[in-house]
């Protein structure tokens, strides 16, 4: 697994400091770090792998390797993971009167349970439209709806400076939201998974690959790409073609050989 840190999340870190606001955007890092880490675990309960995690200004970001998420509810356990672990710590600071890890974990919380793309509630939301009514038109309805909130809530940070009252917690997490819609991608690529499920691809081309006793399972699996349609046939120990595999049957990695793929 990859570790990248964003050199803008340095610099932020610098002028945070010399302000002297410094304190409360580690905390919030903090707070969001294990935010992510809940993710992680719950992406290794479900079988998922992780293929890196980024220090990014607005946050700590973690994007899985792309495989195919067999339900519906380990999609949903993918996604609640986060906001229920910041309930749980909520819950600790307030009993060991914690204020600030109270607040920035109580903030966390509600904010991933807008229905807000990329955030965890949004996802959630997306997903279960996404199996209704298509992935298209789920991504225009909470595309919008992210827009909307999003600028509501970067709205009401500034109108408290004409309120005479200056939050720079309210800013700090205003920023988060905004930037987080920004750059923030969702955990694992459902284009791609849309793709190579033959649902969607971008290319009318196919490719095809042979699995026999000098050809594995893996070799096709290296060839499936949401470019073109991967066609794999499979032959008996005579050469003759015995069945046509689907991308969806290679991408389970199953042996049709009864070699070790």
């Amino acid at each position: 697994m990859n570790i990248k840190v964003n050199p803008l999340t340095i610099l932020l870190f610098a002028v945070l400091t010399a302000m002297g606001e410094i304190k409360i955007y580690i905390l919030a890092y903090i707070v969001m770090a294990l935010h992510e880490t809940a993710h992680l675990l719950a992406a290794l309960f479900i079988g998922l792998k992780p293929e890196s995690i980024t220090f990014g200004p607005f946050g700590v970001n973690l994007k899985l390797k792309c495989r195919i998420i067999h339900s519906l509810a380990d999609e949903i356990i993918l996604y609640s993971a986060g906001p229920l672990v910041n309930a749980i710590l909520a819950v600790m600071a307030l009993y060991f009167k914690n204020v600030d890890f109270y607040r920035m974990n109580t903030a966390l919380l509600v904010l991933n349970l807008l229905p807000v793309i990329p955030f965890d509630g949004g996802m959630i939301v997306l997903r279960i439209c996404a199996s209704k009514y298509g992935l298209k038109r789920a991504k225009v309805v909470l595309n919008t709806l992210s827009a909307v909130l999003g600028t509501l809530f970067f709205v009401f940070a500034c109108m408290s400076v004409f309120m005479g009252y200056i939050n720079i917690s309210l800013y700090i997490i205003a920023v988060f939201l905004i930037g987080n819609i920004i750059t923030s991608k969702s955990l694992y690529d459902t284009d791609f998974i849309e793709a190579v499920s033959l649902q969607k691809k971008r290319g009318n081309g196919a490719k095809l690959v042979v699995i026999d006793n000098s050809h594995s399972t893996l070799d096709a699996v290296k060839a499936i790409s949401p470019s073109y349609t991967t066609i794999a046939v499979l032959l008996d120990s005579e050469g003759k073609v015995n069945r046509v595999v689907s991308e969806y049957e290679i991408l389970e990695k199953r042996d049709f050989l009864g070699n070790n793929a």
